[in-house]
């Protein structure tokens, strides 16, 4: 069933077509930040004969990503993307979460903040790549399950066809970005932060201890002081990512946005410089983070079930972590290395 497109869906498919014409591939993704509106808005605007709006049926939908083959994970993330070949053996998805795991790769998706999917075919959109593209309720991209040379084509156009919306028209209930809450100065003491702190066991319990102080992440690390938690700066991010790839350190690296995290496992072939980009390409395996688009990163330590654990975390402005780096064996000894020699460096 099909509803006549709105005068707004008419407006912003014809200002694609101007941006294409003058831009040829332009990735919908930058057609949308030219056009200032939310990317699903534009997917909506080009639902079709090329174009399918997907029922909101998503553990089903992800259980089906096993029947694809290999196809390429794309998570968009404030600070870069993420983009791996790969075949997932493994979903497990219930109403509000799903972990899809294939060989190197596992896929924790907050279900419960999707609001819309779309599956492009071959010459859909100029913008964006055949396959299926999830976006949030606020219209931004969570996650893209894109068709890649070894994908299944009978199974991927079964999976489209099993989950195509009855209401193809149908508009897209989005909500606008939440203002972030005012920051409130600290009221706790240091030397509460460090006792309660020593005592943590599991990773559960720091999410606890920071709403039981009203702390975000940034203020924490701030707060606890060196013993617990380290700022280095983003050139110390590359050195340690440099390193680690030296020494065949294998990391779990995870990005993410609001939706998706995005977690590769196993070394880093690759790690170069292109100006404000570190970038990672392994075969079938790019990774592009902007170290300009972090506020800080943290060397953390901090006790968990394995024992004492130590991590680097990114965070936004807002002390919202968006991508964290620890070694896929919490024990190994070379990370915890590689890190103090960041720090000796005076990364900060």
């Amino acid at each position: 069933m099909h509803s006549r497109p709105s005068s707004d869906e008419s407006q912003l498919h014809q200002q694609l077509e101007i941006l294409w014409r003058t831009d040829p591939g332009l990735p919908l993704l930058e057609a949308a930040a030219r056009i200032g509106r939310p990317e699903a808005r534009l997917m909506a605007a080009r639902v079709g004969a090329a174009v399918v709006r997907l029922e909101p049926s998503w553990p089903e939908l992800c259980r089906g990503l096993m029947t694809l083959g290999t196809v390429t994970l794309h998570v968009d993330c404030r600070v870069g993307i993420h983009r791996k070949e790969v075949r997932l053996n493994d979903v497990g998805a219930a109403d509000i979460t799903a972990i899809c795991r294939g060989e190197g790769t596992e896929l924790r998706l907050l279900l419960s903040r999707w609001a819309s999917g779309f599956a492009v075919c071959e010459g859909g959109v100029p913008g964006a790549p055949e396959g299926l593209h999830f976006y949030d309720r606020h219209g931004d991209s969570a996650l893209r399950v894109l068709v890649s040379h070894q994908t299944h084509r009978a199974a991927w156009a079964k999976l489209v066809a099993a989950h195509r919306a009855v209401e193809q028209g149908a508009p897209l209930a989005l909500e606008p970005l939440p203002l972030p809450p005012p920051a409130t100065p600290p009221t706790v003491s240091a030397e509460a932060l460090r006792a309660a702190w020593g005592g943590l066991s599991d990773a559960r319990d720091f999410f606890r201890l920071l709403r039981s102080f009203n702390l975000t992440r940034a203020q924490a690390y701030q707060l606890v002081g060196p013993t617990f938690a380290v700022e280095i700066s983003q050139n110390g991010v590359q050195e340690l990512l440099e390193r680690c790839s030296a020494d065949n350190v294998p990391l779990a690296f995870a990005l993410g946005n609001r939706a998706a995290i995005h977690v590769h496992n196993g070394t880093l072939e690759c790690v170069s410089t292109a100006g404000p980009l570190t970038v990672i390409r392994d075969p079938g395996h790019t990774i592009l983070l902007h170290r300009g688009r972090f506020a800080s990163a943290w060397v953390v330590h901090r006790r968990g079930l394995e024992g004492l654990q130590t991590t680097v975390e990114l965070l936004t402005e807002h002390g919202d972590v968006v991508g964290t780096l620890r070694p896929s064996d919490l024990q190994d000894w070379r990370w915890r290395r590689l890190t103090e020699h960041t720090l000796l460096r005076g990364a900060a």
